[in-house]
């Protein structure tokens, strides 16, 4: 393999860690808030603390879906740069991505989980955070004809285990950082 492949698969693995690395502390950072708003919530929501028990609930669902698009850029396409890094395509990278994938998680029950947990963010990234599915969003309307109801896709953010995708963030991390060495 020529010296400029090699950059460009060096610069690609670094994006790819950068993003696995953005994600793994907006993970952090959700759990924090989501810890915190329990916390409240078992106190007691009261006008003084209500303010800033929304904030947290707002700040980690907004923590989450920063979470999932970072993690979407190892899978979605990006432009190459000559000398730089290659490009994110399905034809390039799919074969290193199995790779690393394959090494962050050995046992096939956990890369079952894991390749779950990959379409569902892939879902959520396409149709409720970069592009709006009306179907995903599940809009009705009412009997006037009026917006009746638009639940964001609840059920699919409901159904991210988030301690999985933490935990995932951080064997992908290991691997790539074990890989660029």
């Amino acid at each position: 393999m020529d010296k400029t492949k090699n950059k460009e698969e060096l610069g690609r693995r670094t994006l790819w860690l950068s993003a696995i690395s953005d994600a793994g502390k907006l993970l952090e950072v959700a759990q924090r808030n989501k810890l915190e708003s329990v916390q409240i919530s078992k106190s007691g929501v009261t006008e003084t603390n209500q303010t800033k028990w929304l904030d947290l609930l707002e700040s980690d669902r907004a923590c989450v879906s920063l979470a999932i698009i970072s993690f979407c850029k190892l899978y979605n396409t990006g432009d190459g740069h000559t000398n730089a890094a290659t490009s994110n395509s399905p034809g390039v990278t799919k074969t290193q991505l199995d790779q690393l994938t394959g090494e962050a998680f050995p046992d096939a029950a956990d890369l079952g989980k894991f390749k779950e947990l990959r379409e569902q963010l892939k879902y959520i990234r396409d149709n409720l955070l970069a592009h709006s599915s009306a179907k995903a969003h599940e809009v009705e309307h009412d009997q006037t004809g009026g917006l009746g109801s638009r639940n964001h896709g609840a059920g699919a953010w409901g159904d991210i285990d988030l301690e999985f995708f933490e935990h995932a963030m951080g064997r992908l991390h290991h691997v790539l950082m074990r890989n660029l060495k």
